[in-house]
């Protein structure tokens, strides 16, 4: 999987959506970050438990806080590029079947609530979400800094 080409395909599809669905996109991140307050560690487990299951493995969870850094790693099944477009996307799952306990496409942005800059590491690469970049790449657009979206991806 080229992790880079894949993030930067989403991240061009992203551009050329109009700001309505630039502000929608940011709008619906607000919602639930704040719907999901206080969720970010059940949320980010519950990943690690669902790509055990895609593995079919008991598989493990390893929780880390080093530097200010929360680290949450698993030894479950590999990032996909279904699952880069999930994480960048709102309520695209790649989980289409209630077997698997967050198949609603939305848990990974509770991270909102701790960091404005969360990174996937993959064996494939790094997935930077980056408010900042965010904002350097939108400045042009009719959007105030709080309606760009977070969920605008690049690889490190």
């Amino acid at each position: 999987m080229n992790l880079r080409e894949i993030v930067d395909r989403v991240r061009e599809e992203r551009l050329n959506d109009t700001d309505a669905a630039l502000k929608n996109i940011g709008s619906s991140e607000k919602y639930f970050r704040d719907a999901y307050e206080g969720r970010y560690l059940f949320e980010l487990i519950q990943n690690v438990r669902d790509a055990n299951k895609v593995s079919n493995s008991i598989g493990s969870v390893f929780i880390e806080l080093k530097d200010n850094t929360l680290i949450i790693s698993n030894t479950g099944a590999p990032f996909s590029e279904r699952g880069v477009i999930s994480v960048t996307t709102i309520g695209d799952s790649t989980k289409d079947s209630q077997d698997f306990i967050g198949f609603k496409g939305i848990g990974f942005k509770s991270v909102q609530e701790i960091s404005d800059k969360p990174r996937i590491v993959t064996e494939y690469g790094t997935i930077e979400f980056n408010r900042s970049k965010s904002i350097e790449l939108l400045t042009h657009r009719k959007l105030r800094e709080s309606e760009l979206p977070l969920f605008f991806s690049s690889s490190l």
